[in-house]
């Protein structure tokens, strides 16, 4: 069984091999589009403490992407840095001794989040409602559901 994506077969099954395609990886905007749906998917955006406060708070936004596959989180890694970001490839994780290796990528600098969520962006709005919940109020409440995000964005206060 094959999906097909952008007119580009990928196969199901394993993606341990995947790569990012030669033709998306040429093109700036398919480029975009792309990164935009594997966040989506296989990303998250969450807030870290800043432990150098006095009252640490979770107001440290963090965009981070994870996969098997060494090749693709390579090829997220470079293509960020192409579009002029400064991601940081993160030391591989083992977890249970009978599971695959994990890769991460991420993304902390403020104004690559900014760029990121302005030029490439979040369709889930799993994602997106934390971003602005964060810009509402600052931080991001922990262990929120999209349902009180929605409910913590219609309200008129700042206030929780």
């Amino acid at each position: 069984m094959k999906r097909i994506l952008l007119g580009w077969s990928i196969k199901a099954g394993s993606k341990i091999n995947s790569r990012i395609p030669k033709e998306i990886m040429d093109d700036r905007n398919l480029l975009k589009k792309f990164l935009r749906g594997l966040f989506d998917t296989d990303g998250c955006i969450y807030f870290d403490k800043n432990y150098s406060a006095k009252n640490p708070i979770n107001n440290v936004p963090i965009i981070l992407l994870g996969s098997v596959s060494k090749n693709l989180i390579e090829d997220v890694y470079n293509s960020l840095i192409r579009l002029g970001l400064h991601p940081v490839y993160q030391k591989p994780y083992k977890g249970k001794r009978d599971k695959n290796i994990f890769y991460r990528v991420r993304i902390y600098r403020r104004e690559d989040i900014k760029f990121f969520i302005n030029k490439i962006g979040f369709k889930n709005p799993k994602h997106y409602t934390k971003w602005q919940v964060f810009n509402k109020l600052g931080v991001c409440p922990s262990f929120t559901n999209l349902k009180q995000r929605k409910n913590i964005l219609l309200s008129n206060s700042k206030d929780l």
